[in-house]
């Protein structure tokens, strides 16, 4: 595992950018290029054989830390700026995804059975999933934000 030192000997972060820029060259790569590669969305970088994504390096540079999650607040993968990034957990960081692109009610959490002719509301409570049916989308709308 990398340590702050080290990352900091290796890279520059740019908080506003949110870019990280080899401070050596290294490996054929030179000093002041950009770092970073895409992976499903998000920056990617490999130190040492290790991969690291770059938003949790962003807190590791800036706080001295790798939290257990980082969520993008504005769900952008690659927009690593520090005023974008906010420590999280893995259940807070699920609950600022963007609906399923199959979602036909336009409301997260809420989708339509078809064996059971409603609308079927499912929300966390206390870290356990519950599920409510409705007969229509505006009672389940309601319960959504309950």
């Amino acid at each position: 595992m990398i340590t702050q030192k080290e990352l900091k000997e290796l890279l520059h972060y740019a908080p506003d950018t949110g870019l990280f820029t080899r401070r050596i060259t290294r490996h054929n790569h030179a000093a002041g290029s950009v770092v970073g590669f895409d992976h499903q969305g998000y920056r990617r970088t490999r130190i040492d054989k290790k991969n690291y994504m770059l938003h949790r390096l962003a807190f590791l540079y800036m706080e001295g830390d790798l939290p257990p999650a980082v969520d993008h607040i504005n769900r952008v993968r690659d927009d690593n700026r520090w005023c974008n990034l906010r420590r999280s957990n893995w259940q807070h960081n699920a609950t600022n995804k963007g609906m399923h692109s199959n979602n036909r009610s336009g409301l997260p959490g809420v989708h339509w059975c078809a064996s059971k002719q409603r609308w079927i509301v499912q929300k966390m409570v206390n870290g356990k999933r519950i599920n409510h049916t409705h007969r229509t989308l505006l009672d389940a709308a309601a319960e959504r934000i309950r």
